[in-house]
């Protein structure tokens, strides 16, 4: 039974160092400007993040949106294959298996703002897992 624990520990801590975590840039920040005001319309800026060049700058906080076949302006967003539901942590994961001949993206998305920002995933991962929590905000994101 040792030999057996023992064992299992050493594929356990093989399996974890061979996932590679995923995370996104924690935040952005964009520039806001009118490209053709209105006739008789005057314009004025909600935020106090005004720059010289009449811009006004914002924040935005980045969260894990999923994968893609290619890069992600091709628009092949891929769904998950699957849903792991766990009670006990009050979570569920969402899974991504890969075929390995495809170029996978991983892809980042802002809260209140049309931006991406994307990058290519190593060759040769076999899937992809998003863990969120209860309130369905991403807690964390790997492959393996």
């Amino acid at each position: 039974m040792r030999i057996f624990t023992v064992l299992a520990l050493a594929v356990s801590a093989e399996v974890a160092a061979a996932s590679l975590e995923l995370s996104c840039p924690a935040e952005i920040e964009t520039k806001q400007e009118i490209v053709t005001p209105p006739s008789g319309w005057r314009i004025s800026k909600s935020s106090p993040t005004v720059l010289d060049q009449g811009t006004t700058t914002s924040k935005h906080h980045g969260e894990v949106t999923g994968f893609s076949s290619g890069p992600p302006e091709e628009r092949a967003i891929l769904a998950p294959d699957r849903t792991i539901k766990s009670k006990k942590e009050r979570s569920f994961i969402n899974v991504w298996p890969f075929s390995t001949s495809e170029e996978n993206w991983f892809i980042c998305s802002y809260r209140n703002s049309v931006i991406e920002l994307s990058k290519p995933l190593p060759a040769g991962l076999k899937q992809c897992s998003i863990q969120y929590n209860n309130a369905q905000m991403v807690a964390r994101a790997w492959c393996d």
